[in-house]
């Protein structure tokens, strides 16, 4: 399943971190080697950054890419959908006991 970057929720959590860890946005572009101008867009949506920006920006706020992104959140939710439809199999006393002698 390919998923796509929401690009204002992923702006929402960049300036988050940033605002959060008391960083502003000078500091953070100094910090990732990134132009301001490139944190201002990102921040606002106008822009995704690419690989490497993303990278080195999620390593200066100290956050995982997932959490930039918010496919770690979006995977915990598909797996507990998922766990949800095996209750029923899980339940009946004989499929149990075949998996579990």
């Amino acid at each position: 399943m390919i998923e796509e970057i929401d690009v204002r929720k992923a702006a929402v959590a960049m300036a988050a971190a940033r605002r959060a860890r008391g960083i502003s946005r000078t500091s953070l572009a100094a910090s990732a080697g990134i132009g301001l101008q490139s944190i201002r867009n990102y921040e606002t949506g106008r822009n995704l950054p690419g690989l490497a920006n993303l990278n080195r920006i999620c390593l200066a706020l100290g956050m995982s890419i997932d959490e930039y992104t918010g496919f770690r959140a979006r995977r915990r939710e598909y797996e507990a959908s998922n766990m949800v439809h095996m209750l029923p199999v899980l339940s009946d006393n004989t499929v149990r006991n075949e998996l579990y002698p």
